[in-house]
């Protein structure tokens, strides 16, 4: 394995594996529109995202640096594809329910069981909306108003868990998040949802053999 690879994947998945978690504060400075601030008629209404496919491109920026990531979740195979790349070199990890591979290319692939290995610090369901996920948002969230997003126009929430907090866009038509904000240990970050029937993540078959890390 390219020796190389190893460092880079350790850093890429140290930023952005566990961020999720570690949100502290949102924009607490945004206005919702003035011509559209009518509350939805039930606290923090979100559509799960069990079962459906979707893209989510993490940004996380420190200083000058950003890093861009992205995981592409499957909901024909149950598999996730997480892309990052650092240093001029991509990492391409792809998670199913009992392993992962760590791949260089289309044809040279590892696997490792999960929770051990440089992918074990990466965790698909921090950017998943599970239901007992929206549940507890919901009993922490505050309603901010409407504001425009990606799809059109979102209802904003506030979300606050101890003494983290969040901002997170859902879609008034779909349901679906959009977008979240917040600040993490690691930096500034933000997550944007694509929702597509396309994404098609391939689960490898010609692997080899765990490496000496």
């Amino acid at each position: 394995m390219n020796k190389r690879l190893v460092p880079i994947a350790i850093a890429v998945l140290v930023v952005s594996g566990g961020v999720g978690f570690a949100l502290t504060r949102g924009d607490k400075d945004s206005k919702p529109n003035a011509s559209s601030t009518s509350k939805p008629t039930s606290a923090f209404d979100v559509v799960s995202t069990k079962g459906v496919s979707f893209v989510a491109t993490i940004e996380v920026s420190s200083g000058n640096t950003t890093i861009s990531s992205k995981m592409e979740s499957d909901a024909k195979t149950g598999a996730i594809r997480y892309v990052s790349s650092a240093g001029g070199q991509s990492v391409n990890f792809i998670y199913t329910s009992d392993a992962y591979y760590m791949c260089q290319s289309s044809d040279t692939c590892y696997k490792y069981p999960l929770g051990q290995g440089n992918g074990a610090s990466f965790d698909p369901k921090t950017y998943e909306y599970s239901d007992a996920k929206i549940a507890e948002y919901r009993a922490g969230s505050s309603y901010d108003g409407k504001k425009s997003c990606s799809t059109g126009t979102c209802d904003v929430w506030k979300i606050k868990s101890g003494e983290n907090e969040s901002v997170v866009y859902v879609d008034t038509k779909t349901k679906r998040v959009v977008q979240m904000e917040g600040t993490s240990a690691a930096g500034l970050m933000k997550i944007t949802y694509d929702y597509r029937d396309d994404i098609s993540v391939t689960i490898p078959t010609n692997v080899q053999t765990l490496p000496s890390l």
